[in-house]
C-alpha cells in the first residue's frame, strides 16, 4: 500500500525487538513503517530467528553458497547442455581444470524421471555435493535419475579410485593474504583441512566419509601470534568431532626450514613465501606453552589454568627446561612434549567440553600415591559456558621405551632363537626357548595392574571414585553395550570390506558370517550371577600405556578409549575390562611381530608365537589374581570371573577392529585374526 518501490524499502527486520531491531526511535519517526502483516510480522520473520533455525531460508542459502565456493567450475567451467527426452528437466555439465560437475534441475511441480547419456563420463563416480554421498559408478549407456518437484541435484563426477585421504601430504598454495582473516579461515575449511586431517595420526575419522570441516572457535594464545583453532569435522554418518589445532604463520628462513624438515606439519603456503604450520613444532610456542602451564603467563578469556601448586624449581631451572623441549615420537591420539626430560606436556588433539578423565584420574592417583607421573596443572579453553582441557602438565618419567616396544623386542629375540636353531615347536620345551625373563616381567605388570585397581577402588570423598555394586540391571546394560559395540563394528566392517586387502577381506567375510554366533555369546551376561564392585578403570589399558623403566613399569595415559564420549569414559566398570585389554595387547604384539617376519618363516614361527602368548598371559593373570584376591573389584566366583574376562576380551578384539578401520586400516587383519580365532572357540 506504500506505492512505488517503498514496499521493499521498509526497515530491515533484524530481531523481534522494538522496530524490528532497526531503530530505537518512535515508530512514527521512522521514514517508512515496519511490516505488521500477520504472516510476515517482524516478531516471527527476522534475521535472529533465521540464524537460530538450521532449516531456515537464510541458513539454506549459506549452505548453497558454501558448496558453490568449493568448486571453481561453477563460475569458470565450460558449459555443455545435455539433452534429456523429458522436457521438464534442464541438465548440463560444467568442466574446469579437470573437475566436472553435473547439474540437473526439475522445472515441474511434480516428481520427474529422466535418462541421460553419460557415456563420455563412464568410469566416474557421481558424488552428491551437499551430503558428499557417492552414487553408483557411471557405465556405458544411459543413466537414470529421479528429481523431486522443483528439485535439483549437484554432483561432482570423480574419477574411479579417487580418495580424499592424502598418502603424502603436499601443502597447497593459497592466494589469500597471510593473515588471520576470514579469507584464510575459508581456505583452511575448504581447501586445506579436509586433506590435511586425513594424514594426521591423531585424526579419528579416517574410516568415515568426511562431509565438511568448520572452524567453530579461534583464540589468540597469550604472548604469541599463535591461533588455537577448534575445528569441527562432520561426517556422512555419526556425530561430528572437534579437534584442537594451534597454528602459526611463519615466513623467511624459518618457513623454508619447516618445508624441508617437517613438511607434514605445514598446512599451506602463501605467495609471499610464508607458511601456516602446526605451532606445537615451533620452539618459541613450546616455550610459551610450558610457561603458561607453570603459571608464568597471564591468561584472559577464553583460557583458564588449573594449577595444583607452584613448581618448586627456580625460575632459572624452569627457563632452562622451557628452552630444552622436544616433541616425542610415536604420536598417537595426542601430542606430547618433553621439557629437559623433567616435565611433560600433553596437548589434547580431540577437544571435548566437560570433566576430562585424563586430568581427573591422574589427580586422583597422584593423591593415592600410586606410581603415576604426578599431576601439576591443566589448561582449559572455554567454549560458550563450558570448558574443555587443551593441555596438561605432569612430571616426566625416565624410561627405556614403552611396554609395546619392550614386548616386540622380546618376541623378536624369541623368533631369532627359533630361526637360528630351526627349532620346531615339538622339538624343545617352551621354557627352554621362551625363557623366564619376559614372563617374570609380565607377572610384575599383573601386580602393578592389581595395585592400580586397588588405588582406584579406595573410597574417597569424591563420588566419582566411590565403588558401586554390580547389579542385574548393570549386567543387562553391559550386555546391551557389548552387543551394540559388536553390531556397530560389524556394520563398519561390512561397509569397508570391499576396500580392504585380499587377506583382510577374506577374514572380514569369515567374521561377518559369524555375526549371529558373536552376538549370542553376550547373552550369557543376562543369566550370570556376578558379585563384585564396579570401579573407575584405566579404560584403554595396553602395552603402549606403560613405560618400561628397566626395573619396573609406570602406567600412563588415563584418558580412556578415544572413540567414546567423555561421559562414557568416566563410567564405573568391572576391573577385568583393563585386564582384558592387556591380555589382548600381549596377543596383538605377538601377531604384529609375526606379520613383520619373512613370509617363508611364518610357518615355523606361528606355533611359538601362540605358545609365547599363552605363557605370558598365564603369568600376567596369575600374578594379577593373586595380588587382587579378596578385593571387592573381583568377582567372588571363578565361573563369573572367567565369563567376564572372556567377554571383555571378545569385546576388546572387536573394538580393535573398529579402531584400526578408523586409524590404521592396513593393520586391521591383526585383530580380525583374533576375532576369527575367538569365533572358532565359541563354535566349538
Amino acid at each position: 500500500y506504500l506505492g512505488d518501490r517503498d514496499g521493499v524499502r521498509t526497515p530491515m527486520q533484524w530481531s523481534p525487538d522494538r522496530n524490528a531491531g532497526f531503530s530505537n526511535a518512535s515508530a512514527q519517526k521512522l521514514f517508512l513503517p515496519v511490516i505488521n502483516d500477520s504472516e510476515y510480522h517482524f516478531t516471527t520473520v527476522n534475521v535472529e530467528v533465521q540464524q537460530s533455525n538450521p532449516s531456515s531460508l537464510m541458513n539454506w542459502m549459506r549452505r548453497m553458497l558454501q558448496v558453490r565456493r568449493q568448486s571453481k567450475a561453477f563460475a569458470y567451467g565450460q558449459l555443455e547442455f545435455l539433452q534429456p527426452e523429458n522436457s521438464k528437466i534442464v541438465a548440463f555439465t560444467r568442466t574446469f581444470e579437470g573437475e566436472t560437475l553435473l547439474v540437473i534441475a526439475n522445472l515441474s511441480r511434480y516428481t520427474q524421471y529422466l535418462e541421460l547419456d553419460l557415456s563420455a563420463y563412464a568410469g566416474t563416480t557421481p558424488v552428491e555435493m551437499f551430503g558428499r554421498t557417492p552414487m553408483p559408478e557411471i557405465k556405458q549407456g544411459h543413466s537414470s535419475f529421479t528429481v523431486g518437484p522443483y528439485g535439483f541435484i549437484w554432483m561432482a563426477l570423480q574419477t574411479a579410485g579417487r580418495t580424499d585421504t592424502a598418502a603424502q601430504w603436499d601443502a597447497p598454495a593459497l592466494t589469500v593474504h597471510a593473515a588471520w582473516e576470514r579469507g584464510l579461515f575459508n581456505a583452511l575449511e575448504q581447501k586445506v583441512l579436509p586433506g590435511y586431517l586425513q594424514q594426521c595420526r591423531w585424526f579419528g575419522g579416517k574410516g568415515r566419509k568426511l562431509r565438511d570441516v568448520k572452524v567453530v572457535q579461534q583464540a589468540a594464545f597469550p604472548e604469541t601470534d599463535v591461533r588455537l583453532l577448534v575445528v569441527e569435522t562432520a561426517f556422512l554418518e555419526g556425530m561430528p568431532d572437534q579437534y584442537g589445532l594451534p597454528l602459526a604463520i611463519v615466513g623467511g628462513q624459518k618457513a623454508v626450514q619447516l618445508l624441508a624438515d617437517l613438511p607434514q606439519k605445514v598446512l599451506a603456503r602463501f605467495n609471499d613465501g610464508s607458511v601456516v604450520c602446526d605451532a606445537l613444532h615451533l620452539p618459541e610456542f613450546q616455550t610459551v606453552l610450558f610457561r603458561a602451564l607453570t603459571g608464568d603467563v597471564p591468561f584472559g578469556k577464553p583460557f583458564m589454568l588449573d594449577l595444583e601448586s607452584p613448581l618448586e624449581q627456580t625460575a632459572a631451572d624452569l627457563k632452562k627446561a622451557a628452552s630444552n623441549a622436544r616433541v616425542l615420537g610415536g604420536e598417537q591420539s595426542n601430542t606430547s612434549i618433553s621439557y629437559a626430560d623433567t616435565w611433560l606436556v600433553k596437548f589434547f588433539r580431540k577437544f571435548e567440553t566437560g570433566i576430562h578423565p585424563e586430568v581427573e584420574m591422574t589427580q586422583h592417583l597422584t593423591r593415592q600415591e600410586f606410581g603415576v607421573p604426578p599431576f601439576l596443572s591443566a589448561l582449559y579453553l572455554k567454549a560458550g559456558d563450558k570448558g574443555g582441557v587443551a593441555a596438561m602438565l605432569t612430571h616426566y618419567t625416565s624410561h627405556q621405551g614403552d611396554g609395546w616396544q619392550f614386548t616386540l623386542d622380546a618376541v623378536g629375540r624369541l623368533f631369532e632363537r627359533v630361526l637360528e636353531a630351526r627349532i620346531t615347536h615339538s622339538e624343545a620345551t617352551e621354557e627352554e626357548v621362551i625363557g623366564v625373563v619376559y614372563p617374570g616381567r609380565a607377572a610384575q605388570l599383573g601386580r602393578i595392574t592389581a595395585d592400580m585397581h586397588s588405588a582406584l577402588a579406595t573410597p574417597t570423598a569424591d563420588a566419582a571414585f566411590k565403588p558401586q555394586s554390580y547389579t542385574g540391571y548393570y549386567g543387562r546394560s553391559l550386555y546391551q553395550g557389548m552387543r551394540g559395540n559388536a553390531a556397530r563394528v560389524l556394520r563398519e566392517l561390512r561397509r569397508q570390506a570391499p576396500s580392504l586387502s585380499e587377506d583382510a577381506a577374506a577374514l572380514a567375510a569369515e567374521v561377518l558370517d559369524g555375526k549371529d554366533v558373536l552376538l549370542k555369546a553376550y547373552e550369557k551376561l543376562l543369566r550370570a550371577n556376578v558379585r563384585c564392585n564396579l570401579i573407575r578403570v584405566h579404560g584403554d589399558y595396553h602395552l603402549g600405556q606403560v613405560l618400561n623403566t628397566g626395573q619396573d613399569f609406570v602406567v600412563i595415559d588415563f584418558e580412556g578409549e578415544p572413540r567414546l564420549s567423555l561421559g562414557e569414559r568416566r563410567l564405573k566398570r568391572p576391573a577385568l575390562r583393563d585386564v582384558a585389554g592387556m591380555v589382548r595387547s600381549f596377543d596383538y604384539a605377538a601377531a604384529a611381530a609375526l606379520e613383520k617376519a619373512n613370509p617363508e618363516d611364518r610357518d615355523i614361527l606361528a606355533p611359538w608365537a601362540a605358545a609365547w602368548t599363552e605363557e605370558v598371559t598365564t603369568s600376567y593373570l596369575n600374578a594379577y589374581f593373586e595380588r587382587g584376591q579378596g578385593q571387592g573389584y573381583l568377582p567372588d566366583d571363578e565361573v563369573a570371573t572367567r565369563l567376564l574376562l572372556d567377554l571383555h576380551i571378545l569385546d576388546k578384539a572387536l573394538y580393535e577392529v573398529g579402531y584400526e578401520l578408523s586409524y590404521r586400516p592396513q593393520q586391521v587383519s591383526i585383530p580380525l585374526k583374533a576375532v576369527s580365532r575367538l569365533l572358532g572357540a565359541l563354535r566349538s
